[in-house]
């Protein structure tokens, strides 16, 4: 599942399914994500057509369909495999999606590489039921939700400080139950059976945080 990208951020779908299931956060890999335009139709039309992608794609090439595309349609889908779909449905659609769309639904591409960085790259994490051994090179992610009063954002990020513990990211979501409640997401480096890791738990059951542990998995090396 798509949990970060190196330009737009969090995939916030994967942070509220991570919240609702009891799922463990297994593994990560960091791919670099290249962006064509898909459609049947060459050169690009004039008008009278819609850009389907993923609202996450859509931002990662905002410049360019500003640029390129001004005053089309742009409509968010769930997925760049279903906006490459869609244009085999209908012919006023053109999709933005990778290599293999273009491959399964019979594509051409119409332009290639239209992301805004060349260094495009997302990370995603594969989940499951067990939590990961350590290996030594392990990467922990916790969601911790505090409550809404003076001095909660310190009391929680206070710790890392202390021990020494190398914050990687950090992110949040409202809650759905609570308002004005947040939900802080984190990533750091180690394992939840590391000694300090047990300790940053135990600073925060003194501090009434309530913490999910996501996952202790090995840290991607890319």
């Amino acid at each position: 599942m798509p949990i970060e990208n190196s330009t737009e951020g969090s995939v916030n779908l994967t942070l509220d399914c991570l919240a609702e299931f009891d799922l463990k956060i297994c593994g990560e890999i960091e791919l670099q994500i290249n962006h064509n335009l898909l459609g049947y139709n060459k050169p690009l039309p004039k008008e009278g057509f819609e850009i389907h992608a993923h609202e996450q794609t859509l931002g990662q090439c905002r410049e360019w369909l500003e640029s390129y595309c001004p005053g089309v349609k742009l409509v968010s889908v769930s997925s760049n495999a279903q906006a490459a779909a869609n244009v085999t449905s209908d012919n006023k659609v053109i999709a933005i999606a990778g290599d293999l769309a273009a491959e399964k639904y019979g594509l051409e591409i119409l332009n290639s590489h239209i992301e805004d960085y060349s260094g495009n790259t997302t990370r995603f994490i594969t989940i499951g039921n067990i939590m990961a051994t350590r290996t030594g090179i392990d990467k922990t992610s916790i969601m911790a939700t505090t409550k809404n009063e003076k001095g909660a954002l310190y009391s929680l990020l206070e710790p890392f400080n202390r021990l020494d513990i190398n914050l990687s990211h950090l992110t949040y979501r409202p809650s759905k139950t609570n308002k004005w409640q947040y939900s802080f997401f984190i990533d750091f480096d180690g394992h939840k059976d590391d000694d300090r890791i047990k300790e940053l738990f135990s600073d925060f059951s003194l501090k009434d945080i309530e913490l999910n542990i996501l996952g202790s998995y090995p840290k991607s090396l890319g």
